[in-house]
């Protein structure tokens, strides 16, 4: 622990996010280092080759979920673990309270859990925007932050390719056949970008992946408007 950390135990004392125990060593934000190296992994020899999900048998390698969807329009998904805690409460302290350490932290997480070879080929790297009204609410789109970072530390270009044009539901409040609906053409990509995209790889980032209906609709929009393949990077894969 070094000199700054323990100036800010000392008179800035905070709990933890996650066991509420007083944190002595900042490194991880508002979460103190043990729960944060307790992330629930995913095992990806047991998992859905397209979207993580846990497989229920070791004979099939893709979930019931992606085998229904009547179309996918990317090519899988990499996460860095479970939508539970610490990661849950640093994706809430970055989406809801705008703290951009939390968002460095769980970035850098990613990072250090996808292989080299996941960006190798990627062209461009996008996030999931939201709406109008949302942004004026928050300040700030948390999944643009994410991708700007993520962005700079592997030196690809990173571009806004669309906007959502329609105000919706909270996605988390919903069933899986009612975020299907939620998300229809809520997207629509912006006008000076279908040829920058065109025949590109282009790397979608968001923060939490559930049912995939959010990562299909966006990369359906980006289908449509010529790019080649799509692939996600998100925070956590909800269980």
């Amino acid at each position: 622990m070094n000199l700054m950390n323990g100036f800010l135990s000392l008179f800035y004392p905070s709990e933890c996010l996650c066991c509420k125990r007083y944190i002595k060593d900042f490194k991880y934000f508002f979460v103190c280092p043990d729960c944060f190296n307790h992330v629930k992994e995913i095992d990806k020899h047991s998992s859905c080759k397209i979207c993580l999900k846990p497989l229920s048998s070791e004979f099939v390698d893709v979930c019931v979920e992606c085998r229904e969807r009547v179309k996918t329009y990317f090519e899988c998904i990499e996460a860095a673990g479970f939508y539970e805690s610490p990661l849950k409460e640093l994706i809430y302290q970055l989406k809801f309270y705008q703290k951009k350490k939390a968002g460095k932290i769980l970035a850098d997480y990613v990072l250090s859990k996808v292989q080299d070879d996941f960006f190798k080929n990627i062209d461009i790297i996008t996030y999931v925007p939201i709406s109008k009204r949302t942004k004026e609410q928050r300040n700030f789109n948390h999944t643009e932050i994410l991708a700007l970072y993520i962005g700079s530390k592997k030196r690809i270009k990173v571009m806004e390719t669309m906007k959502k044009i329609k105000e919706t539901e909270d996605q988390s409040s919903l069933k899986r056949e009612a975020r299907l609906k939620n998300l229809k053409d809520a997207f629509e990509i912006k006008n000076d970008i279908k040829e920058k995209i065109f025949k590109k790889k282009i790397l979608v980032i968001d923060d939490i992946y559930t049912t995939g209906s959010t990562m299909n609709e966006v990369s359906k929009v980006l289908k449509e408007n010529g790019t080649k393949e799509i692939f996600g990077l998100v925070i956590a894969r909800s269980l």
